[in-house]
C-alpha cells in the first residue's frame, strides 16, 4: 500500500486490508472462538466502509453502521468502532494516511458499565459433578474435559482460551503447566502477550495441582482433551452443560468467563489482598477494585461506622450537656445553704 494519501484519497478499505496483513501472525495465534469473532467483525466492516474515505467516518455515517444490515447493539457497535478507530490509527501511525491533524468524530456508544456474575459454590459442584457423570449409551463419558476445565478456571481465574490450549508437555505456542514446580505458564513460549490481556505465570493451588498429576499419569498430554486430542473451543458443550444445570432461565448471563469472576469474587470475600488477587488474576488492582471491589466485606464500612461515630459524638455531647447542668445546680444549693 502507498504511504502519504490524505483521507480525502485513502480508501478504508485498504487501510483494513494493509492493518490485517501487518497483524497475521496475531490473528492466527488467536483461539478459535475469538478468530471467528474476529473475522466476522472484520467482514461487516469491509462490507459497510471497504469502498468509503477515510474522510468520510463522522457521527451520521458511524449511526448508519449501526443499523445496516441486521443492526448492531450499543455494545457491539462500540466493539466494531474501537475496531475501525484501531485500523485508522494504525494506518496514520505508519504513514499510509495523512491525518495532518484532523479529528475523526466516531460518535461511540457510551462505554457500559461492567457487570459481574458469579457462581456460587453449590453451582460449581453441581457443574462438575454433572461433567463428571456424563456418558454415552455404553458407559463412555463425554463431558470429563468440562470438569476439568471448570476446576482450572475457578482455582486460578486462567483466560478460557489459554486453558483450553495449555499442554502437560512444553510446546512452542502453547501455554505451558509445570507440574514438577507447580507452575501454569500462560502464555505459550515465544508468544506475545496484549497489555489488556496479560498472562502471567501463576502457582497452582495444591488440590489441583494433585488433580493436574494425575490426569496427566493417566495419559493425559493436554488439560483439555478428548481422545487423545486438544478439543479447541468448548464454548458451546459448556454453554449446553450450564442450561442442563442451572435451567434455560437461571443460565441467562453465565459463561465461561464467568468463572474468572467467579474466581476473583471468592478470593476477595476470603479478605484477600487487592493486590494479591491481581497478581494472581494478571491484571491491574485497579480492575480488581473497579469491578470487584465491592464484594470485599469491608467495602464502605468506614463511612457506614462514621453514621454510628456522629451518634456517638452526639450521645457524648448530650451527656456533657447535663453534667454540666447537673453540676451548676450543685453550686446553686450549696450556695444557698
Amino acid at each position: 500500500m502507498p504511504s502519504g494519501g490524505s483521507p480525502e484519497t485513502v480508501l478504508i478499505g485498504d487501510l483494513i486490508s494493509y492493518y490485517l496483513k501487518r497483524n497475521e501472525k496475531k490473528i492466527a495465534a488467536m483461539s478459535k472462538d475469538n478468530k471467528r469473532d474476529f473475522i466476522a467483525r472484520f467482514e461487516r466492516l469491509i462490507d459497510f466502509w471497504g469502498d468509503k474515505y477515510v474522510i468520510e467516518i463522522d457521527e451520521n455515517s458511524c449511526a448508519d453502521y449501526q443499523e445496516f444490515g441486521k443492526p448492531l447493539a450499543d455494545t457491539t457497535h462500540r466493539k466494531h468502532l474501537e475496531y475501525l478507530r484501531a485500523v485508522i490509527g494504525f494506518g496514520a501511525k505508519k504513514r499510509k494516511v495523512i491525518m495532518a491533524g484532523l479529528e475523526i468524530d466516531y460518535d461511540m456508544p457510551a462505554k457500559s458499565k461492567a457487570r459481574v456474575t458469579w457462581y456460587e459454590r453449590d453451582q460449581i459442584a453441581q457443574l462438575v459433578r454433572t461433567a463428571y457423570r456424563r456418558q454415552r449409551q455404553g458407559g463412555t463419558k463425554t463431558s470429563v474435559h468440562l470438569a476439568r476445565f471448570i476446576l482450572t478456571a475457578i482455582y486460578t481465574g486462567t483466560r478460557s482460551d489459554r486453558i483450553q490450549r495449555a499442554s502437560f508437555i512444553r510446546e512452542y505456542g502453547r501455554p505451558w503447566i509445570d507440574l514438577e514446580s507447580g507452575i501454569f505458564y500462560r502464555a505459550g513460549v515465544g508468544e506475545k502477550v496484549a497489555d489488556n490481556k496479560r498472562a502471567d505465570p501463576v502457582r497452582i493451588p495444591a488440590g489441583l495441582l494433585s488433580h493436574m498429576r494425575r490426569w496427566h499419569k493417566n495419559g493425559a498430554r493436554y488439560l483439555i482433551e478428548v481422545n487423545g486430542e486438544p478439543t479447541g473451543t468448548c464454548r458451546s458443550s459448556f454453554r449446553r452443560l450450564v442450561i442442563d444445570v442451572l435451567g434455560k432461565e437461571q443460565a441467562v448471563g453465565y459463561n465461561r468467563h464467568t468463572l474468572r469472576h467467579t474466581c476473583a469474587t471468592w478470593l476477595i470475600r476470603a479478605r484477600h489482598p487487592i493486590d494479591d488477587i491481581a497478581r494472581y488474576l494478571s491484571c491491574t488492582p485497579k480492575m480488581i477494585e473497579d469491578v470487584y471491589g465491592h464484594f470485599h466485606p469491608e467495602w464502605m464500612l468506614d463511612t457506614i461506622n462514621a453514621f454510628g461515630h456522629q451518634r456517638e459524638k452526639r450521645v457524648s455531647a448530650l451527656q456533657l450537656k447535663k453534667q454540666q447542668y447537673q453540676k451548676a445546680m450543685q453550686e446553686q444549693d450549696e450556695d444557698a445553704a
